[in-house]
């Protein structure tokens, strides 16, 4: 899928393609380094890994935006100023028994803002999430970010609640820095017998080696 906006053209990235491999590892170390990014730069390594290890993601899709211009030479000659990305995972909603895409990534290269590249990033992924029989689109956006949510609830996103009494949704995170010491312990543990839980109460008792 590409659409053709004047100077600008949005698509699905093809991982494999040199020209958008390039274009997702210029648009990331940009948005990594930006303040709505954590500011910090991505090693080399990780950037240059993306496009593959994006490939191996089951039903994971990068909406790219790519500009006409001398730009960046080493992209193709018709399009070859990186001005956007949106990064997408398939999710599921259990209160809905359909899947769902999230977006995980949003940036806009900063010679391209306020030109409407995000909305029309967003909408190939609401095109695609529909080809895909998804039921809604979920994202996380920063609580001081109010470019991205006013961009946001021009197409139509709102925040997440059930019941507005308890308030909204919050994006909690845990990073695991020992993975490989919890699948030893399983492996290791495997013939262990099973505990027996109760709902509702605590675990205790569990040692990672």
């Amino acid at each position: 899928m590409a659409a053709d906006d004047g100077d600008i053209i949005f698509e699905i990235a093809d991982y494999s393609n040199p020209t958008h491999k390039e274009a997702i590892e210029v648009m990331m170390a940009q948005y990594a380094e930006d303040p709505m990014g954590g500011g910090e730069a991505l090693d080399p390594s990780i950037l240059s890994s993306l496009a593959g290890e994006l490939a191996k993601v089951p039903g994971a899709f990068t909406v790219i935006a790519l500009a006409k211009g001398p730009s960046f030479p080493f992209l193709s000659a018709t399009c070859d100023q990186p001005a956007g990305l949106v990064n997408c995972f398939m999710g599921f909603s259990t209160f809905a028994c359909k899947p769902l895409v999230n977006v995980h990534d949003c940036a806009v290269h900063p010679d391209y803002r306020r030109r409407g590249v995000c909305s029309r990033m967003l909408a190939c992924c609401e095109a695609e999430a529909r080809k895909r029989g998804c039921c809604k689109i979920t994202l996380e956006v920063l609580a001081n970010n109010n470019v991205a949510k006013a961009a946001y609830v021009k197409d139509g996103y709102v925040g997440y609640e059930l019941d507005p009494a308890m308030g909204g949704a919050e994006f909690w995170q845990k990073k695991l820095k020992d993975t490989a010491g919890c699948s030893s312990w399983l492996l290791v543990n495997r013939n262990a017998p099973t505990p027996s839980i109760t709902t509702g109460t605590a675990l205790s008792g569990f040692k990672v080696t």
